[in-house]
């Protein structure tokens, strides 16, 4: 049960030289499949945000129509057996965001009547004609309002899925870091508890001696083995600790739960007990601002719902140029470029739910779940405010704390070597020296415990953007 067995090399193994903490972090980046995953999830997210370009970028169509009519012929003593057809068309068309939806596009129309009565052969004609159309609604949609809110909402859901999945990486980068710092401090308290047995032992060896020369208690030999019974449990306990944190750190890695593991970086205590709080929090965690975009997705949401569900009035036009020609379609494409024969056409359209009821139904809904949305972000946003409190709170009591057991150690250290100096001119026990350690010994524990805590509580401040030099360099 002792300590010496426990030397295994995928624990203690030493590589020489510490591997600092952001040499961790960048390890973690580059072998962690979920850090990988959630990385392109951020990258993919920021690319869909073309998608939002997209709706006013101008976009190529083209139809093509064939068709045999042999119905009879709408037009009296003009008979023909049936009537083949080709359409074609090719343009462009662009959204713009003040609402006008419009077409710019060539269109080649060819019809031929088979076996027209009165005939020697079929009747051929090819029409062509540029064509302008627009269209702008002025009521459900107005001027654009329903297209400037989906676009809007495209954008903001690229940032709700990208803040989302960069919160999924603080969150990695977190852990990452709790990890480094539990495994380093899992390997310093196995020190001490090893410490603490190896003088638990000693005074066992003393009292025993003393008991065999009947200068001591029997009780005093049954309590220092129970002692040593109890510190050869801790050290127990300390040797597991440390290979969960192994293989939490390994899991990290990505490699071989019992792959061996370097020397680490020492805890600071100086510095951990000295670092200046930060007086505020410099910014909102990522799954905050996740939650603002999907809140002002809501907003648009509502935006749409209700323009949707308002009676739809726009207005229409067109212009087109024709050309024809009954011999080939060269001719038709000339001639709808100069004949001057245009045709202009200038309508409205209307529609609107017959429900009233349910219309108005549907816009409520959506305004409410804006409403409840807009509620959730508040207490979101209460939350980490009271998160971030507590967390300055828990640090700064911390840090008090860890000077308090600091100075505590330092205390116990200097009666130690007192009493080992009164040893010396035989003014003090063997014993007293053991007890003596023993206190020191817990006294260095309780220290490693407090920097541990301030360790992970220093490692949540890094979700704000936040560290103790101000900078967040090792989660980007």
């Amino acid at each position: 049960g002792g300590a010496s067995c426990f030397s295994s090399s995928w624990i203690l193994s030493s590589s020489g030289s510490a591997e600092s903490l952001v040499e961790f972090l960048a390890t973690v980046k580059k072998s962690n499949l979920s850090w990988q995953s959630t990385e392109l999830d951020v990258e993919a997210a920021f690319l869909k945000k073309q998608q939002a370009t997209l709706m006013y970028t101008p976009e190529l169509f083209a139809t093509g129509r064939w068709g045999i009519d042999e119905k009879q012929s709408s037009f009296p003593g003009l008979e023909y057996d049936a009537i083949k057809s080709q359409n074609y068309s090719l343009g462009i068309k662009q959204d713009f965001a003040f609402g006008l939806n419009t077409k710019l596009y060539y269109a080649y129309d060819y019809m031929a009547y088979e076996k027209v009565t009165g005939f020697n052969s079929d009747i051929k004609v090819h029409d062509a004609r540029p064509v302008v159309e627009l269209s702008l609604p002025l009521w459900g949609g107005a001027f654009g309002s329903s297209l400037r809110a989906r676009h809007e909402m495209t954008l903001l859901r690229a940032d709700a899925e990208a803040y989302a999945a960069q919160s999924q990486k603080d969150q990695i980068l977190t852990q990452a870091e709790f990890t480094y710092w539990r495994l380093s401090i899992a390997r310093e308290a196995l020190k001490i508890q090893e410490k603490a047995l190896k003088q638990s032992e000693s005074i066992l060896l003393y009292v025993s001696r003393r008991a065999g020369m009947n200068l001591g208690e029997e009780a005093d030999k049954l309590q220092a083995k129970t002692l040593v019974e109890a510190k050869r449990f801790e050290v127990k306990q300390a040797q597991n600790e440390v290979r969960a944190a192994s293989r939490a750190y390994n899991k990290l890695r990505n490699v071989d739960l019992v792959a061996a593991i370097g020397d680490l970086e020492a805890v600071d205590f100086e510095s951990l007990a000295k670092f200046q709080l930060p007086t505020q929090r410099q910014n909102d965690r990522s799954d905050v601002k996740a939650s603002e975009a999907q809140i002002a997705m809501s907003r648009q949401s509502a935006i749409i719902e209700r323009e949707n569900n308002k009676p739809n009035l726009e207005i229409f036009g067109s212009y087109a140029i024709n050309g024809r020609s009954d011999d080939n379609r060269g001719d038709a494409y000339s001639d709808s470029l100069d004949s001057g024969r245009s045709t202009t056409a200038v309508g409205l359209r209307f529609s609107m739910p017959l429900h009233i009821k349910a219309s108005y139904d549907v816009r409520q809904a959506a305004y409410l779940n804006m409403q409840a949305a807009e509620i959730r972000l508040k207490e979101k946003k209460i939350a980490q405010n009271h998160d971030w409190q507590e967390l300055i709170e828990l640090l700064s009591e911390a840090q008090e704390s860890l000077r308090l057991a600091k100075a505590i150690e330092s205390a116990q250290q200097a009666k130690l070597l007192s009493e080992r100096s009164r040893l010396k001119t035989g003014r003090t026990s063997t014993f007293q020296i053991l007890q003596f350690e023993q206190e020191f010994t817990a006294s260095e524990f309780n220290s490693v415990k407090l920097a541990a805590q301030i360790l992970m509580l220093q490692a949540q401040l890094k979700l704000y953007d936040v560290s103790h030099d101000g900078k967040r360099d090792d989660l980007k």
